[in-house]
């Protein structure tokens, strides 16, 4: 797994002031479409929208957990440490903040197959 960098995380816009999608993104959307149907990993990979919420400190995730009999999510942080069970990386930073490829989401199982929870990477 990937070292995250805080500062690139951190970096990321506030929630309240990332601009939604629009016409002037549909160009790089269909460029990366088409790359995506090129490797055959269109059902296999998206996008997203890059923000936070909120600061990340050093050792931190952020753990999304969700409940599928009352359908809600719930996200708050936990520090690394306290994190177990088996991680699959789910979402990935590509941007110039970050050296390569860097892991910013994972998800979490537990041996109940119906606990799952998304872990935003801090370190």
């Amino acid at each position: 797994m990937s070292t995250v960098n805080i500062a690139a995380l951190n970096a990321f816009p506030d929630i309240f002031s990332v601009r939604p999608r629009s016409e002037d993104d549909e160009a790089c959307i269909q460029d990366i479409k088409a790359v995506l149907e090129k490797h055959g990993k269109i059902d296999r990979f998206g996008l997203t929208l890059l923000h936070k919420h909120f600061e990340i400190e050093e050792g931190e995730v952020l753990v999304e957990e969700t409940d599928e009999a009352t359908r809600t999510q719930t996200i708050q942080p936990f520090k690394r440490s306290e994190i177990s069970g088996t991680i699959l990386e789910t979402a990935w930073h590509l941007g110039s903040n970050s050296i390569g490829l860097t892991c910013i989401q994972t998800c979490v199982s537990y041996s109940d197959k119906h606990r799952y929870q998304h872990v935003t990477m801090g370190k």
